[in-house]
């Protein structure tokens, strides 16, 4: 872990494991946490005005039935004790780079693994313009592509989003 008041904190090299196994759950080979001190002071706000994934990888296994092999965290954190005083965190921009995701489906009667690769995606939130985002991946085998553009206003409850695709066979994933 590296910190710079100005630049804020760098950890590199992170790896979370699959439960009771030596198998990657997912890494990333740095993340950036960039954040607004005076909100901390003042008003006991985090807000993390930019958290930036670079390198990340992760292992998504579907068992069937809302099984997967991250239920253990899910488990867990329902399980905490409900909390008055916690630290409120504000998010302004999350940035996802070189990212890749293996998703492995096993539900029975439908098995298939897919690797998307590289992955690039950015998130700003904003209270005056909501939730503008963007993402791209290439799968397939490189053979397909997708992007997705777009902005969520929660308020007004509105989702405006521009997919564009080249090579999807989109019957391989329904079932």
């Amino acid at each position: 872990i590296h910190f710079n008041p100005f630049t804020g904190f760098v950890l590199s090299g992170v790896t979370v494991f699959e439960q009771e196994s030596r198998d990657a759950f997912a890494t990333v080979d740095r993340i950036r946490i960039h954040v607004l001190y005076w909100p901390l002071f003042r008003q006991q706000k985090l807000v993390l005005s930019s958290v930036e994934l670079k390198g990340v990888s992760a292992n998504i296994v579907h068992y069937g039935a809302d099984i997967w092999n991250f239920s253990d965290i899910l488990e867990y954190r329902a399980k905490l004790p409900k909390r008055n005083k916690m630290l409120k965190v504000y998010l302004s921009k999350l940035i996802l780079s070189d990212g890749y995701i293996k998703l492995t489906e096993l539900e029975d009667g439908f098995q298939f693994s897919e690797t998307f690769k590289p992955m690039d995606a950015a998130v700003t939130l904003s209270f005056s313009k909501g939730v503008t985002f963007g993402a791209s991946t290439s799968f397939a085998g490189g053979k397909s592509w997708l992007e997705v553009t777009g902005n969520y206003q929660p308020l007004a409850k509105q989702l405006t989003a521009n997919v564009k695709s080249t090579n999807l066979a989109v019957k391989r994933y329904l079932h």
